[in-house]
């Protein structure tokens, strides 16, 4: 404890996470407790997901662990199966903030597995209307992000300078749902790439999944944000290229940028 309360930075640099997650009820070091645990990142996310079971922090701690990311996924669907009800509950309601801010696809299977096999009653009711909830606005992004594309791929003018200015507004649900329609539709390509740095974490996110289409569709997008010189793009390339269809285009991409 400094003179004048905790020194988080201190704690910080201790990597003190449960001494950071307490100050998270406290209004006076809450903000900064917050940042100083998702700086700590992927170190802190078994601690953070193993203190879900206290209701004064959960949704705090779930904060946290949307911040921190896709490494907070796996833990937290792990922790779905943990004998302890109140573990399994903390999990859930993490999962939920996660998806409703992130709307990472990967999470939502999740959630509804608990609607349908969990043996509490009550978590089984609890997971069905979240999911419920989630597809609702799920529903209600895909066609107001299908509107923003149609108006980007407009002939007129004015119409495109307008969905351009909706696009300025994308937060991390509807960069998902362009990531999911960016091999089909070229403008959610276009999208991503005019919306550069902000949306190049969930873009490598995206080239760590399964599906073969959406990985080429997002290492198309980061060439493109690397030719338009976006901050980070060819790092990121480069750093997502081991799969072997996205080495070839890393690969490609490098030679024609020799030539």
């Amino acid at each position: 404890m400094g003179l004048f309360g905790p020194s988080i930075r201190k704690m910080q640099a201790n990597a003190d996470i449960g001494g950071l997650a307490a100050l998270l009820s406290d209004t006076k070091y809450s903000s900064a407790a917050l940042d100083a645990l998702t700086s700590i990142g992927k170190p802190a996310v078994d601690p953070l997901v193993a203190m879900l079971t206290d209701e004064h922090l959960v949704e705090s701690l779930s904060e946290v662990l949307t911040v921190i990311g896709e490494p907070a996924i796996d833990p937290l669907v792990a922790a779905l199966h943990n004998p302890d009800s109140a573990t399994r509950k903390g999990a859930l309601t993490a999962l939920y903030i996660f998806a409703s801010y992130r709307g990472t696809p990967r999470v939502f299977p999740a959630i509804r597995s608990v609607a349908a096999d969990d043996p509490s009653a009550e978590l089984r009711t609890m997971a069905a209307d979240m999911s419920t909830r989630l597809d609702m606005a799920v529903s209600s992004r895909v066609k107001e992000v299908s509107r923003v594309l149609d108006g980007i791929e407009a002939d007129d003018e004015a119409v495109r300078r307008v969905a351009l200015r909706s696009l300025a507004r994308t937060q991390f649900p509807e960069v998902s749902l362009l990531i999911r329609m960016a091999p089909e539709r070229e403008s959610a390509k276009d999208a991503l790439v005019l919306l550069g740095t902000s949306v190049i974490e969930p873009v490598t996110e995206a080239m760590q999944g399964d599906d073969p289409d959406i990985k080429k569709a997002m290492a198309h997008v980061l060439m493109l944000m690397d030719h338009n010189r976006v901050p980070g793009a060819a790092k990121a390339l480069h750093g997502s290229a081991s799969d072997g269809s996205v080495k070839l285009y890393s690969d490609l991409y490098d030679w024609y940028k020799k030539s």
